[in-house]
């Protein structure tokens, strides 16, 4: 054997057919980010309305195709995700066989959750398409029963998710012992994997702190990131075994600086939320002027809080019969108008306030609101309180 095909068969010095392997799972690892963000981010984040079954049903209807076409990429992501799997199982092989052999299967497994699971997507779809044989339901059941499909897709996701962080993990490893990756990289999947890990594990175990941990998705962002970036730049080669990997650390900080700056308006931006908020509590005064209750309730969340002189009110139901006295007669009993608007960073949350008056004009107090802006794109109410 030739000391050139002993070098390319440890894994030292490999040769063209290596590198095109590596960037081959560089080019699909784009595609399985690119389209698993635009189906979460762009399709279930603004069609989906957590506890609002009729309002998820809704923006079903009016974006069906857009929802269907995140259905089909997340398939893609899918068959993308069982090649690369075999596809990092050859790259990483000369680093540990039995270990190579190991992440490739705890991917495997975690994409045939998926795939299962993309059911429960299709379940809503079925409910909502108005089949005869549905008849048996009325409409409130069947849009309770959709959003129960999705959120058990979630779920799902969740799932597959505990498998798919065992294999970054195992991958990290993997990367820290092979010769033709920068050490970095390995530590980065690594905490890619512990991100997916402790975001699942809360959930199923300590659901009401799942949005609290939601940052540690970062990592997973970041290390992927930085791996698909380096498979598509360079490859495979070696880089010693000490290397501080400078090329995919200034990668993951990169990713890390972009990630950031996605979630944190800059000034210009968070203006221009606050514009948006004014707009939306101005439209949410008009619904008193126009004696309409249904609208002012679309502006309020189901699960927000009103404070009032005999007591918290809780959910939308609870608000809608305290204030239907409000808009029984032809006439106001009274307006109110922002005069501040203040908004976090996050461009998540803002605080409106401003004054009450009467029907004459006089001054009855103070208003102070506190919008959110839900998963579907749109600012409603969550707590208000008078002075």
């Amino acid at each position: 054997m030739s000391s050139s095909s002993h070098e390319s068969g440890s894994g030292r010095e490999p040769g063209k057919g290596m590198r095109a392997t590596a960037r081959l799972a560089g080019i699909l690892y784009l595609v399985i980010i690119a389209l698993g963000l635009f189906s979460e981010v762009v399709v279930r984040g603004g069609i989906i309305v957590s506890g609002d079954a009729a309002a998820t049903a809704a923006n079903i209807a009016e974006s069906g195709l857009l929802f269907r076409m995140g259905v089909v990429s997340d398939l893609v992501v899918f068959l993308c995700d069982v090649a690369v799997a075999v596809l990092l199982y050859v790259l990483l092989r000369p680093a540990g066989e039995t270990a190579s052999l190991v992440a490739a299967g705890f991917r495997i497994t975690g994409t045939a959750i998926y795939g299962v699971n993309l059911l429960n997507q299709l379940a809503a779809i079925l409910l909502l398409g108005g089949a005869g044989y549905l008849a048996a339901f009325d409409l409130g059941q069947l849009e309770a029963l959709a959003l129960f499909f999705l959120q058990l897709h979630g779920h799902g996701y969740d799932l597959g998710l505990v498998f798919f962080g065992l294999h970054c993990l195992v991958v990290g490893y993997l990367l820290w012992r092979s010769a033709a990756f920068p050490t970095l990289l390995g530590v980065l999947m690594a905490l890619a994997g512990v991100g997916y890990l402790v975001g699942s594990f809360t959930l199923f175990l300590f659901p009401d702190y799942a949005s609290a941990v939601s940052p540690v998705y970062i990592a997973p962002l970041v290390g992927e990131l930085a791996f698909c970036a380096w498979l598509l730049v360079l490859g495979f080669r070696t880089v010693g075994r000490g290397s501080p990997g400078r090329v995919v650390g200034l990668v993951g900080w990169l990713s890390a600086g972009m990630l950031l700056s996605l979630a944190t308006p800059a000034p210009a931006q968070v203006e221009d939320v606050a514009e948006q908020v004014r707009a939306r509590e101005i439209a949410f005064a008009r619904t008193m002027a126009d004696r309409d209750l249904e609208a002012f309730l679309s502006f309020v969340s189901p699960e927000a809080v009103f404070f009032s002189d005999d007591g918290p009110l809780r959910g939308r139901e609870a608000i809608a019969r305290a204030w239907s006295p409000y808009f029984a007669g032809p006439d106001a009993p009274f307006s109110w108008h922002p005069d501040v608007i203040e908004v976090l960073k996050s461009g998540r949350l803002a605080l409106s306030s401003g004054p009450v008056t009467g029907p004459s004009g006089e001054a009855l107090g103070r208003f102070n609101s506190i919008w959110r802006k839900d998963a579907d794109g749109e600012w409603r109410v969550v707590f208000d309180r008078g002075s």
